[in-house]
């Protein structure tokens, strides 16, 4: 699905509202029309094939003051919007297996289940634990308001985040992790992934981000304030458009303080490089 920025929102919203009248798989029709296959089979993957089926939910957040996602399988895209109080659930469950009826009878097995814990909207994937060679895969796509704070958990998939206005924790094993025009503080880890992140945090917010095998990329207004510590052990740290006071480097490692150093950003890779910019 093409990344959706804030600009572009609403526009998101009114494909989830239209796709609620349309057929299972209608979003691969097209391309399975041009192959000869029905819009949910065919070799849609190396040594097997494919069943899709669409979900869709609707949750009123008044009063809510948080969400959270538990994902397992699939790409993750979550987008805050203004001016709204309804959180919206849509995606794509998939299953691949070895024959196409085997596939569909899955599905029933995979669920997105939506319920209300406390002052938190709770999304979850729940499939079985043996998988017996199939794959399992839910792709989300969010549409929430920009005031809840986040909280997204995911095991292999990508993960966007656009527009938040509260603080948000990100976790994935394998896939990387991208914030975009975020406001507030950042807690954002993945074991294999790239991390990519322009975020403004308030006055003594925190920006903490961590991966293992990736490269780190954090843009903040050049005004921020905050303590600042850069780590690594393979790779490059370089930093433009700041002024980092009381700055100590060496090779694997950069230390200082921006502004008053009322809040704190706390980077770290093992292999991959860090760059930091101020705008």
């Amino acid at each position: 699905m093409r990344r959706t920025s804030r600009r572009d929102a609403s526009r998101f919203q009114v494909f989830w509202f239209r796709s609620r009248a349309q057929p299972l798989c209608f979003s691969v029709g097209i391309l399975a029309a041009a192959l000869g296959l029905s819009a949910c089979s065919g070799d849609l993957f190396s040594g097997g094939q494919q069943a899709q089926e669409e979900f869709f939910f609707e949750e009123d957040a008044t009063g809510r003051t948080e969400f959270r996602l538990e994902g397992i399988n699939g790409n993750i895209d979550v987008i805050a919007e203004s001016g709204t109080e309804e959180l919206v659930v849509g995606g794509f469950k998939r299953v691949r297996s070895s024959s196409l009826a085997d596939a569909r009878e899955q599905l029933d097995r995979l669920q997105v289940n939506v319920t209300v814990e406390g002052d938190a909207i709770v999304i979850r994937t729940q499939q079985p634990s043996d998988t017996e060679g199939r794959t399992f895969e839910v792709e989300y796509n969010l549409i929430v308001p920009e005031r809840l704070e986040g909280d997204i958990r995911n095991v292999n998939g990508n993960i966007l985040i656009d527009s938040m206005d509260d603080d948000v924790e990100v976790i994935t094993t394998n896939g990387n992790i991208t914030l975009q025009d975020h406001v507030g503080s950042a807690d954002v880890t993945s074991t294999n992934g790239n991390l990519d992140a322009t975020v403004t945090i308030s006055l003594g917010g925190e920006i903490d981000m961590n991966t293992v095998n990736g490269s780190i990329d954090l843009d903040i207004p050049a005004s921020t304030s905050a303590t600042f510590s850069a780590r690594l052990a393979n790779g490059s740290i370089t930093t433009s458009g700041l002024s980092l006071d009381d700055a100590q480097s060496t090779p694997v490692s950069l230390t200082g303080v921006l502004g008053d150093g009322d809040g704190e950003i706390d980077i770290e890779t093992v292999n991959g490089n860090i760059t930091v910019r101020g705008f």
